[in-house]
């Protein structure tokens, strides 16, 4: 049971982004037909599917597809998803096993928040059905943001103990005239 515990401590931002990344959705989309006025929603996508708010219907995705965004596109953007997720995490447990720095992590969690901003807006936008216009569309790299918020965090505690931890040398000052 202790062991069981001492692994939760120390993989405990690994868990939280792995659950982010399947519950909360990759990001907003709301888009309306060009042609009929009346046929618009607002989609969630998330890695396993998506929520229709003006129909609260949650769907998975198939070779239907979910909303107007193309099915291929969905299930390419799931992967990506999940890959770069996989990647903060294995970052996160590196930096636990004391592999890489907390900098070059943080590093390669700002170039995941990159990717999770960038890629999402290009999927929607080029994957999005001929009659159908976007009006907005926002990603929501919540797993990348969380992530970089730990390593500063980390970073800060780090510092603050490591100048605490440290005795104050006493120096002797002596002034002396040319």
């Amino acid at each position: 049971m202790v062991w069981i515990v001492q692994i939760a401590k120390e993989y405990l931002v690994s868990l939280v982004i792995a659950s982010v990344t399947l519950l909360l959705p990759i990001g907003i989309v709301e888009w309306r037909h060009l042609l009929i006025d009346t046929i618009s929603d607002t989609s969630c996508y998330f890695v396993w599917g998506g929520f229709s708010v003006r129909y609260n219907r949650f769907g998975f995705y198939d070779s239907t597809g979910f909303g107007p965004i193309n099915y291929e596109a969905s299930v390419a953007l799931a992967i990506i998803w999940l890959t770069i997720a996989a990647v903060l995490i294995a970052g996160n447990l590196a930096l636990s096993r004391q592999m890489l720095s907390v900098r070059t992590n943080f590093f390669i969690a700002f170039l995941c928040l990159l990717a999770q901003i960038v890629v999402p807006i290009a999927v929607f936008t080029m994957a999005l059905s001929p009659n159908f216009a976007m009006t907005f569309a926002a990603p929501l790299p919540v797993s990348s943001i969380l992530q970089i918020a730990c390593y500063l965090a980390m970073r800060f505690f780090s510092k603050g103990q490591s100048s605490s931890a440290q005795p104050i040398p006493d120096v002797d000052i002596t002034i002396e005239r040319l």
